[in-house]
């Protein structure tokens, strides 16, 4: 892939709009740009582009049939992917749209496979972070946008970090200062007759059950965007463990409110891992405690990183 330059852009500035529009220019363009999200940064392209959609593959060095996240501005415009849309999935977009949950539907056929990895379904988020609304508003389409990092590595949850993993593959990264939530959407699947659970996330199961009115369980067979492959792990060796061991060049992250090492949250889970890479670290050791198990998300997180 031929190196460019990269252009990191704070939107908080006074010309925040300026960069709007220069981002805005790029997609319609068939440029790939890297913006914020409130769950991780997202690599943003034209969903009706399969040329920037193979450049967001060629940038992550991400494989071909990893399905991407289709983020739209409302609910309203999920009518231009799906043909039968059921009521589960208007209670759920009701309840936590704009939000950290994405919704998996059977597409319109009439859609090209080739747009959606080869799939006969759809993943579908209403992203809450002003800048990416109002990109995609200025826009007048969809983007696809998964996380913006290489493939494989902690996704990214400031620009800072965008900038490590794509400078000289992107033209643009909009700095919307750091990811409120910091770890990716849950992910519902709709498209088969009970709903399920195939990746979790900020939205938990329990409410997820409160507004459908029934149990869903966690998916046995995953076709969730973002699960398939190799994800989250650092370059150093990752160790989930009560206690830590006397390794020369390690270090000891904790959940939040534990005494032992650099604590850690939801939000600065991907940060510390980070951290620890630019400080060349050759092994971690990841205390476990009777809360961090409770949280369905961040085990799901720290135990991909681990077998990785």
């Amino acid at each position: 892939m031929t190196s460019m330059k990269t252009d990191l852009i704070s939107v908080k500035k006074s010309f925040s709009l300026s960069a709007k529009a220069l981002a805005i220019q790029l997609l319609k363009n068939e440029e790939v740009v890297a913006i914020p999200t409130e769950t991780v940064y997202g690599l943003a392209a034209c969903f009706n582009s399969l040329v920037a959609q193979k450049k967001i593959y060629e940038a992550k060095g991400r494989p071909g049939d990893n399905p991407l996240i289709v983020h739209i501005p409302d609910a309203s415009m999920a009518k231009e992917f799906i043909d039968e849309i059921p009521a589960s999935f208007h209670l759920l977009a009701k309840a936590f749209w704009p939000g950290p949950i994405t919704i998996i539907l059977k597409r319109k056929k009439s859609l090209s496979k080739d747009l959606c990895a080869g799939l006969d379904t759809i993943a579908l988020r209403v992203p809450k972070n002003k800048v990416a609304m109002d990109i995609m508003r200025g826009l007048k389409e969809p983007l696809v946008a998964p996380s913006a990092n290489l493939s494989g590595k902690p996704s990214p949850t400031t620009a800072g970090d965008v900038y490590e993993d794509l400078n000289g593959k992107i033209p643009l990264i909009l700095d919307g200062g750091p990811s409120t939530i910091g770890i990716e959407s849950t992910v519902v699947n709709l498209s088969s007759d009970h709903p399920e659970i195939l990746r979790p996330g900020a939205v938990t199961k329990e409410e997820i059950e409160a507004v459908l009115g029934c149990s869903v369980p966690y998916a046995v067979k995953n076709i969730s965007p973002g699960v398939k492959y190799r994800h989250y792990a650092p370059n150093a060796r990752l160790i989930l463990c009560k206690e830590a061991g006397d390794h020369p060049n390690s270090r000891i992250l904790s959940y939040e409110g534990n005494s032992r090492g650099i604590n850690f949250n939801a939000s600065t889970l991907y940060a510390s891992l980070r951290e620890a890479d630019r400080d060349k670290i050759d092994l971690i050791y990841l205390l476990t405690d009777d809360r961090l198990s409770e949280n369905v998300a961040l085990m799901n997180r720290i135990e991909k990183a681990v077998q990785n």
